[in-house]
């Protein structure tokens, strides 16, 4: 019987290996005479495409390994059946293609089957790859056609998540695979574009509630239930985490990324303070969920997943009153995939699985009471009004350099006034009218000039 909590001596990290990741593993690759995995027995493309997703994340921790020649070939022929599912339509006078008319399902597909294409190239014929290649561009093109019209004749009640799906993988796109999807979103955005209206969308659609962690009155960000909103923060943190680091991002784009970085921080303050036993609602939301705040918080600064919270969490997935020793989580596939991907984010990135288990424990029980309850939602009530006082400090200064400005051509212009006066010269301009006109005219445009270069080089905060 397994049993997390029993493996004190070893770094957590390695007991979750050997004793978790890779029985799922084998549940998931089903029977060994099977050609297939065991999701396509269920015929569903989207938890054939999260086996997929599994798989290839521990492939190459598995060394020497049967089961790595098992994943090598069952995973190209799961593929190939689902490139045989989809379903190709002519839509808005274009061809299209997707899985089961979502757009949440086309999204995953077309991830996951790309990821088998890059990891085993040679188990693709080239007619096949071509074919992969265009039928991912006619889905690309249903998913940017399908959100031109989402708030007009979509109007999904899960749109969140689907459009947080969509976003996900046109970030992974747009890293990878620019040309494609270039081509497959045209002629309805381009990359940054897509991405940018989508982002948006995300930040437009959040609900915002005020939670009082040990009496602190905080502002939290959530998008429907837990599951959703995992999602959602995901695929904010992907879209900003890369849209930063490219140097010609516009200003319009800044405030963009401004707002998913604070949704995103308040998503952590919901879910730190809506947790309840290690969980967070039904056991897909807590799966997704756990799953979403290790990721999150490994794209924010100084932004660490909280040590009790992650191991309530870790520790309620993986009781062996559900998470079964031949590797299934309550013998259900679709709870099954999302539990393989919570653990393996588990094992890939929380630094505390590093540790041994009993280190685990003491850095969580001896941590709770600094870095978390009253001390912790004041630094994040803090850290949120900083971001308040700096927006209203921009404000006010561009308000102050256009005061200035407006004072500076009130200045200039009554100097180019007075000074023809005092010289003596007005009378001799102003008998003819239209060189008096023409006068006023050049002394504006040049004062103009002179405001806007002086706004522009000096005031300009």
């Amino acid at each position: 019987m397994r049993n997390l909590t029993s493996s004190s001596d070893l770094p957590l990290r390695d007991y979750l290996f050997n004793q978790y990741l890779r029985r799922t593993a084998d549940w998931l690759l089903g029977e060994q005479n099977d050609d297939y995995l065991l999701a396509q027995a269920g015929n569903s493309n989207w938890e054939c495409s999260f086996s997929i997703f599994y798989l290839l994340g521990i492939y190459d921790k598995l060394e020497n390994d049967s089961m790595k020649k098992e994943i090598e070939r069952k995973v190209p022929q799961t593929v190939s059946w689902i490139i045989n599912q989809a379903n190709e339509v002519e839509e808005d006078g274009h061809n299209m293609a997707h899985w089961d008319g979502v757009t949440w399902d086309t999204s995953v597909v077309i991830r996951s089957t790309l990821m088998a294409l890059e990891k085993f190239p040679d188990e693709f014929p080239k007619n096949q790859k071509d074919k992969i290649n265009n039928l991912i561009k006619k889905s690309l093109k249903w998913l940017a056609y399908r959100f031109s019209l989402w708030e007009k004749v979509v109007t999904y009640p899960y749109g969140p998540a689907d459009i947080a799906q969509i976003l996900i993988t046109s970030v992974e796109l747009y890293q990878n695979h620019l040309d494609l999807f270039s081509e497959g979103i045209n002629p309805y955005y381009s990359p940054k574009e897509f991405m940018q209206e989508m982002a948006q969308y995300l930040n437009r659609h959040c609900k915002e509630i005020k939670v009082q962690p040990e009496g602190e009155s905080v502002k939290a960000t959530f998008w429907g239930d837990p599951f959703q909103s995992a999602e959602v923060a995901c695929s904010l943190a992907e879209y900003f985490s890369l849209r930063e680091k490219d140097a010609g991002v516009v200003d319009s784009e800044k405030s963009i990324i401004k707002n998913c970085k604070e949704n995103i921080d308040r998503f952590l303050v919901y879910i730190e303070s809506k947790q309840e036993e290690g969980r967070w609602g039904t056991h897909s939301d807590t799966l997704r969920t756990i799953w979403a705040y290790l990721r999150v918080t490994g794209k924010r600064e100084n932004k660490d997943p909280e040590p009790h919270l992650a191991l309530k969490a870790i520790r309620w997935i993986c009781d062996e009153k559900q998470s079964f020793d031949d590797g299934s989580y309550l013998h259900t596939m679709f709870l099954t995939v999302f539990y393989s991907l919570a653990v393996l984010e588990v094992y890939k990135n929380w630094n505390l699985a590093e540790q041994s288990m009993i280190e685990v424990f003491d850095n969580a029980m001896w941590a709770t009471p600094v870095r978390s309850t009253e001390e912790r939602s004041r630094r994040l009530r803090l850290e949120m009004q900083i971001q308040n006082l700096k927006k209203e400090n921009e404000k006010l200064s561009r308000d102050r350099n256009i005061l200035i400005a407006s004072g500076l051509f009130v200045f200039l212009f009554s100097i180019s006034v007075i000074f023809p006066i005092l010289a003596g010269w007005l009378p001799e301009i102003t008998n003819k009218l239209n060189l008096f006109f023409s006068y006023l005219t050049l002394l504006t445009v040049i004062d103009i000039a002179i405001v806007g270069g002086f706004y522009r080089e000096i005031l300009t905060p």
